[in-house]
């Protein structure tokens, strides 16, 4: 058992869940949280201390407005900074203005369900909607912990359903006209997204990937850590799953470029001046050394699946505005994103008759489910597939 100060609780070893359990007692109540190590015990109760010293007294009358900022607040270090924005965003922009000013013990089901039935009206996505209650879950969840709510109502709001995002895999023409024009018009891109359809890394992986990542002679890249940018600042923080910490095996050909990107950008650094190591990154400006951010990168794919798309519209017989017009509504009408590349990968294994369980692998998903879901639409053909032969019974001679 590990003692503390009185008023700071105390953390051991309940022997009948057969879990580490943090104890303190807040506002005349005593509160447990449970853990499987002795060191995330400690972790979670010094989370509940930091609530007792900020002061935080929920009651039932406390609003939403109050409640919220100050939940937040607590647990900030809890989560992955790009988490914190997100849930700072969607609280600041969408859920107080709708439920601020309700008292905790106000917020009921079908209040919640107004909140997000509105949104729709308004234009919003069912996405949107659906992550603002995921986030309000989360937080009441603290209140009912602390017995301020006997249930959290959010388990019993109708969240609009959100519509599957569309899956865009690229066919072999389309993603080889593109490594094409980037390496034509902008080489210094072409090694970024050659790589994303090698090896269906996330774009922050790849922005965050150095050579000390790669093992050239075993053919391998670990995923290691992921950037996020906030600003001008990169932050590198590790993958936000267990599973998305990953090794992902290279095929000849990727082996032989990195190979000669690696001589490349040692080369260059000797000739611009700028250090080199196995700590550099893989994808930077051969010019001066900069690595190359993950917005862009974003900006950059954008505008070259626009020119290819601009550049099959026929203006022969067209006027000026109506030329304009024409390669506006082409580039808009492009559908193709830089993450498409990830999905490209993963189509294209799936349609091999590669295993699921090696595609969520090599994805970084938490769970194969998650995999079948995103590509749901390409599992009937392997199905179709996989029953060609087959029979229970010998046929009649």
């Amino acid at each position: 058992m590990t003692k503390r100060a009185n008023d700071e609780g105390s953390v051991f070893l309940n022997q009948s869940k057969g879990l580490w359990e943090a104890k303190i007692t807040i506002d005349g109540k005593r509160i447990s949280r449970y853990a499987k190590t002795q060191q995330l015990a400690l972790a979670k109760l010094a989370d509940l201390n930091k609530e007792k010293n900020l002061g935080i007294a929920i009651t039932s009358n406390m609003k939403l407005n109050q409640f919220l900022p100050e939940w937040l607040e607590v647990h900030k270090n809890t989560i992955r900074e790009k988490s914190y924005d997100d849930y700072k965003g969607v609280m600041k922009n969408h859920i107080l203005p709708r439920l601020g000013n309700y008292s905790l013990h106000k917020l009921t089901p079908e209040v919640i369900t107004r909140a997000w039935s509105t949104m729709i009206r308004e234009g919003y996505s069912p996405t949107l909607t659906k992550h603002c209650q995921a986030r309000l879950s989360v937080a009441l969840t603290t209140a009912v912990k602390r017995n301020i709510l006997s249930r959290n109502p959010c388990q019993y709001a109708t969240v609009p359903k959100a519509q599957q995002k569309e899956i865009n895999i690229l066919d072999e023409k389309d993603y080889q006209e593109i490594l094409e024009f980037t390496g034509i018009n902008y080489p210094q891109y072409y090694g970024i997204v050659f790589i994303a359809l090698q090896t269906a890394m996330r774009r922050g992986e790849l922005c965050a990937l150095q050579w000390r990542d790669i093992d050239l002679d075993l053919a391998n890249i670990y995923v290691n850590r992921s950037v996020f940018e906030k600003g001008s600042v990169s932050r590198y923080q590790p993958p936000k799953t267990r599973s998305g910490q990953r090794e992902i095996a290279l095929v000849p050909e990727a082996v032989i470029f990195l190979r000669d990107l690696k001589e490349a950008m040692k080369a260059s650094a000797d000739k611009y001046g700028y250090d080199f190591s196995e700590h550099s990154h893989v994808f930077r400006y051969s010019h001066n050394g900069g690595n190359i951010k993950t917005h862009t990168i974003t900006k950059a794919f954008k505008k070259i699946v626009q020119l290819i798309a601009m550049s099959k519209v026929n203006t022969t017989d067209l006027s000026a505005a109506e030329t304009k017009i024409a390669k506006a509504a082409a580039a808009k009408a492009t559908k193709i994103h830089f993450h498409d590349l990830r999905h490209t990968h993963a189509g294209i294994m799936l349609k091999m008759g590669v295993h699921p369980k090696v595609v969520q692998e090599r994805l970084g998903h938490s769970s194969i489910s998650i995999t079948m879901d995103i590509y749901s639409h390409i599992t009937p053909n392997m199905q179709r597939e996989a029953i060609k032969g087959f029979t229970l019974f010998n046929q009649p001679v």
